[in-house]
């Protein structure tokens, strides 16, 4: 009886073992990728900011509080020195909004986002 007990419970723990691994965030494959791409381009054209886009590498979202697990920073080459910081979760854009210090966005390095 006690070994059935203890091999249950065994059982149980490694359940929430895998349970773990299983929802670990994945990266946007190509298509998604594109399709984040265009999204943030279309974002960028309605908020109207001076030059053109430029966009950093798909990055861990550390800021607190969030509801994605990356994110990409978006600045304009007109120079206001503002950053939008688009969050990205399950191969989606899901938010975006001005960016804060944990973003990271002034770390970050940025290559321009072409029309799509």
């Amino acid at each position: 009886m006690r070994l059935l007990a203890i091999i249950s419970s065994g059982l149980l723990l490694s359940g929430c073992g895998a349970a773990q691994f299983a929802s670990a965030p994945s990266m946007p494959n190509d298509t998604e990728s594109k399709a984040i791409r265009s999204s943030i381009y279309t974002t960028f054209a309605s908020l109207k900011l001076p030059g053109s886009p430029e966009i950093s590498p798909l990055h861990e979202n550390k800021a607190l509080g969030t509801p994605a697990d990356f994110a990409i920073c978006l600045r304009s080459t007109g120079g206001n020195g503002k950053y939008v910081v688009f969050l990205i979760s399950q191969g989606k854009v899901v938010d975006y909004r001005s960016a804060v210090g944990l973003d990271r966005c002034n770390e970050q390095t940025y290559a321009p986002l072409r029309k799509p």
